[in-house]
């Protein structure tokens, strides 16, 4: 390792940008979303991306579970035209506002693997735990569905 990047984090994910809804002339179709993602410039190469998972990342003002950040996470369903968009289904439909905005593909993670079951220094590494998981601060409990969380409580 390299003495300079000791502390630093490592990108387990590929960027992507919302264009819009699917739609034809006069409608629009809001269950399908398009993203452009990051390096994907053929029809070709949006293969590999086929059924793996992205989330869609934003800040609210309420804190829900120790975090103002929430995640609404999708799947890739098929390429979009030539030139490299996708078409992804979220699990609810996005938001007008997050057009434009960014998400983050997991096509280099395991490709059907539930965030429950990964690691959370992998998590931690993409940035969806605010505090290294290796303080003491760091919890892991279920709820009521008998999922479990994860939760980073500040100092």
């Amino acid at each position: 390792m390299v003495k300079g990047r000791q502390g630093e984090r490592v990108r387990l994910y590929v960027r992507g940008t919302i264009l819009g809804y699917k739609r034809s002339k006069s409608n629009q179709y809001p269950n399908t979303s398009l993203v452009q993602v990051e390096g994907v410039n053929t029809k070709e190469e949006v293969a590999w991306y086929a059924g793996k998972r992205m989330a869609y990342i934003y800040k609210a003002k309420v804190k829900q579970n120790g975090s103002h950040y929430r995640c609404i996470w999708g799947k890739v369903t098929r390429p979009h035209g030539n030139s490299g968009v996708v078409r992804a289904k979220f699990k609810s439909n996005l938001p007008p506002k997050s057009m434009g905005a960014r998400v983050r593909h997991l096509g280099l993670l395991w490709n059907r693997s539930p965030i429950q079951d990964w690691s959370p220094q992998i998590l931690w590494a993409m940035g969806f735990l605010p505090c290294d998981v290796s303080q003491p601060m760091f919890g892991k409990h279920q709820n009521k569905r008998g999922r479990v969380i994860l939760q980073c409580s500040s100092p």
